[in-house]
């Protein structure tokens, strides 16, 4: 049985990148009558020192009824350029099902973990805990 879009749900997009440290930027958008919603480019001007090394986490969340659901995260060590954590190019057909498990993989310096899938994806994503093992491991 096919799961019914969410529509007209609240996703809340929480942001935290170098300059403000250990908090978290968040934006809302809501899914329109057909489960469809759009979020728009985040950017933000920092000086970095050559020291410094660049990071930004994402996290997109939904909020239902009875609770709030994790749909992405992702972080990323590279500043130049779009959807690195996608492998540079904006992801097609992207689905964020709310019953799929999530999986996590790597593109370069980045991480995702996520519900979605979407054409391209990577055919060897990790189960959410083998990633965390491993990444424990310092594989």
């Amino acid at each position: 049985m096919a799961t019914p879009p969410l529509a007209n749900v609240k996703i809340v997009r929480k942001t935290s990148y170098n300059t403000i440290k250990s908090s978290w930027v968040e934006d809302e958008f809501y899914t329109d009558e057909y489960g469809y919603f759009n979020t728009p480019a985040k950017e933000a001007a920092m000086k970095l020192t050559f020291l410094d090394q660049f990071l930004a986490i994402t996290k997109l969340l939904v909020e239902l009824e009875s609770e709030t659901l994790l749909v992405m995260e992702s972080d990323r060590m590279e500043s130049d350029g779009n959807f690195i954590e996608f492998g540079g190019a904006k992801p097609k057909d992207l689905i964020c099902n709310i019953r799929n498990s999530e999986e996590a993989y790597r593109e370069g310096h980045s991480r995702i973990y996520t519900r979605c899938r979407w054409s391209g994806m990577p055919e060897k994503a990790m189960p959410l805990l083998d990633q965390l093992e491993s990444d424990l491991k310092g594989s």
